[in-house]
């Protein structure tokens, strides 16, 4: 051991060299230094004193551990921003974050809690619900819900009983028990600012009734009032209880469902805090069943009166999957870019408009013009077939990200040089990106090799 001036003492491995030196003579044992009367023994043990008090004592503080971890030594701000970024991390990630310490559990459970609960099913939500704590249910804030027709094995005894004569009960009505059944789940969420009705992907599920959702809807307005965010993708259910949600700041549809197109403008005119909206759709396989004769109740309610009728937007998605061999043209027409450009010209931030098809010139020709006039753009999402590599002159200054649909590597080199060739007036402009939407001629890559799908532009000024 080795007693430094002032500092704590040091412990030195008998295999150091400086071990084997001779001690100067202040620090051999039981000696008394000259001229005090105090001995080395003495002096070390002050020393071992004052560093034992200069070690921070486990006080049962928050942090629960001797020494706060270098997380805490950051500023609460940047603490907020990780516990922010954990969203897009694996949820067993984010457990093992929260499991550090009291004082980050307590910090980080509000973000932890923005996370979705996935339900598969009413049924997986009714059995999640009722296995849970109180108190762990009501911090959850966002619930993704696939609604699922009811099983035949369920509808039968009723049908049957109607079927005979005998005579039931209304509120025994299987849709009504269901309903009924969805409502006391969701009682037992009530702190929900997010909410998404889903329909199933399976193909051996059929989309719910339309009194199903459209109960749920109604339900929903009557105890959501904070709700800020909603995501509908069932076509077949009114719309009319979202003028109920105030604080609606994100908004998603299909552009279908039951209610008319006006009767959705003057709805969706209501939410005076809408800030953000997508629309995509048709759903898949509604206009070839309407084309034979089924679910003929459902109608195109997103149109050019409701852009005319919101209040201005800051972002903005329409995708448009047309079903094989239509053209282009269900919510993207030149009467829609007209609506734009008169109400939102000025606030929109953020426009992405996607299509299957390539579309009509007339339209192109109008979205042009609407770009060249927008102030305030920065992000610019645009994939179909067979852009012309001139359609990026009309890219506003102001643009900071964009996203583009190429067929292949040449076409997106040919559109970075045309960018290039105006810089000095994309002067913002810091990241590209291209997707590929021709047909697949390679599913992965292997050995590190560029295919048809993988490809990079290293670019002075611009982040491919």
């Amino acid at each position: 051991m080795t007693l430094g001036e002032g500092g704590p003492p040091t412990f030195r491995s008998s295999r150091d060299p400086i071990f084997k030196r001779p001690l100067p003579e202040m620090h051999r044992p039981n000696q008394l230094r000259k001229g005090t009367g105090v001995s080395i023994e003495s002096q070390a043990a002050k020393v071992n004193q004052a560093h034992r008090n200069q070690i921070p004592k486990e006080t049962g503080d928050s942090t629960g551990s001797p020494a706060a971890p270098r997380l805490l030594e950051t500023p609460l701000e940047v603490r907020q921003h990780i516990y922010e970024l954990m969203l897009d991390a694996e949820c067993k990630d984010h457990l093992n974050l929260l499991c550090v310490n009291k004082q980050i559990y307590r910090e980080g459970k509000e973000y932890f809690f923005r996370r979705p609960l996935r339900c598969r099913s009413q049924v997986d939500l009714i059995h999640f619900v009722s296995s849970r704590p109180k108190t762990l249910l009501g911090g959850m804030v966002s619930l993704h819900l696939v609604l699922e027709e009811l099983d035949s094995h369920v509808m039968q005894p009723f049908l049957a009983s109607a079927v005979s004569g005998t005579p039931t009960q209304t509120e025994l009505h299987p849709y009504l028990v269901e309903i009924n059944r969805i409502k006391c789940a969701l009682e037992r969420l009530p702190g929900l600012t997010s909410l998404a009705l889903l329909k199933s992907s399976s193909p051996n599920k059929n989309t719910p009734s339309s009194i199903v959702t459209t109960s749920t809807l109604n339900w929903a307005a009557e105890k959501y009032s904070n709700l800020r965010s909603m995501r509908i993708d069932i076509e077949a259910c009114h719309l009319d209880s979202l003028a109920a949600f105030p604080e609606l700041t994100t908004l998603r549809l299909t552009g279908f469902s039951e209610t008319s197109s006006v009767r959705t403008a003057e709805v969706l005119g209501n939410l005076k805090n809408l800030e953000e909206l997508h629309v995509v759709g048709p759903p898949q396989g509604l206009q070839i069943r309407q084309r034979h004769g089924h679910q003929i109740r459902i109608v195109q309610s997103v149109t050019h009166q409701v852009f005319e009728r919101l209040n201005p937007l800051k972002r903005l998605t329409l995708i448009e999957v047309a079903e094989p061999r239509t053209e282009a043209g269900i919510f993207l027409s030149s009467k829609m870019l007209k609506a734009l450009f008169d109400v939102h010209r000025e606030s929109l931030r953020m426009l992405k408009i996607s299509t299957s098809a390539t579309p009509k010139p007339s339209f192109v020709a109008f979205l042009s013009a609407f770009l060249m006039a927008t102030p305030s753009m920065q992000d610019l999402s645009l994939t179909w077939h067979n852009m012309e590599v001139e359609f990026v002159d009309c890219f506003p200054a102001s643009i900071r990200r964009l996203e583009l649909a190429v067929a292949s590597q040449v076409a997106a080199q040919a559109i970075v040089d045309r960018l290039i060739s105006i810089s000095y007036r994309l002067r913002y402009l810091r990241r590209i990106k291209f997707c590929i939407i021709n047909q697949v001629t390679e599913a992965s890559v292997e050995g590190g090799k560029e295919g048809p799908l993988v490809f990079s532009l290293p670019i002075q000024g611009l982040a491919v």
